[in-house]
């Protein structure tokens, strides 16, 4: 909190880090960041697996985090994100035809545009789309429609409740398609939650929070599912 209040300072760094303001622990961090990815060509060649004495290694890390290059390109992405180093791992998982740690990275991406604003919810929607036209074929596709359902749940808290409806019906196709479709991929069990809770009636009877006798009591009432939505005065 201290370093937020501190007027940014340019043009010089002080020998002191206690009086560093916050831009220059920014840029020394980038910095320090990018240089543990180099030399980039060494670590892309050096399996993480050389270092299980020092590395925990899950059960997908042979897949996910092969090299050393994606290793601490991910660490690099959890502590300061970046659309160079993103492009950086896409590009060389592509090369090495890490097909599904490059797609989940794709996946990462569009979210952090998104947060970072520099994509549109219609646009990471149309990218998403691309993308599974154009990997709907393989296994891990069900990533991509985990991600399609995500925008068009963002997508549903825009709208009024009325307004609703046809949004959660493609999100019930959507789950449904990707269920039958990737039906031996493990994450597709995030789809069946999904499709549990969008099936899931629900009935609500709020009353007034005032009731003055012997003013007539008013309740309303609202059934709801996935496909339907009916109100009562």
């Amino acid at each position: 909190w201290r370093i937020d209040q501190r007027t940014p300072l340019t043009g010089y760094v002080p020998t002191d880090m206690r009086e560093w303001s916050r831009n220059l622990f920014e840029e020394k961090i980038k910095e320090e960041l990018n240089a543990s990815l180099q030399p980039a060509d060494t670590l892309q060649s050096t399996p993480t697996r050389h270092y299980q004495a020092l590395l925990t290694l899950g059960d997908d890390s042979p897949t996910l985090r092969p090299t050393l290059f994606e290793f601490l390109a991910y660490r690099a992405l959890e502590i300061q994100p970046s659309t160079a180093i993103y492009n950086a791992l896409i590009a060389f998982q592509n090369q090495q035809h890490h097909t599904q740690a490059a797609l989940l990275t794709e996946l990462d991406q569009l979210r952090f545009l998104r947060e970072k604003g520099e994509c549109s919810l219609a646009e990471q929607q149309a990218a998403l789309e691309a993308l599974y036209r154009e990997q709907k074929s393989l296994p891990h596709a069900a990533e991509i429609v985990i991600a399609l359902y995500e925008v068009l749940q963002e997508q549903t808290y825009r709208l009024a409740p009325e307004a609703q409806d046809s949004l959660r019906s493609e999100q019930v196709r959507l789950c449904r398609e990707g269920i039958q479709q990737y039906k031996d991929y493990p994450r597709t069990a995030i789809l069946r939650n999904y499709l549990a809770e969008l099936e899931r009636s629900t009935l609500q009877v709020p009353l007034s929070l005032l009731l003055i006798p012997p003013a007539p009591i008013r309740a309303k009432r609202q059934y709801y599912n996935s496909l339907i939505s009916i109100s009562n005065g």
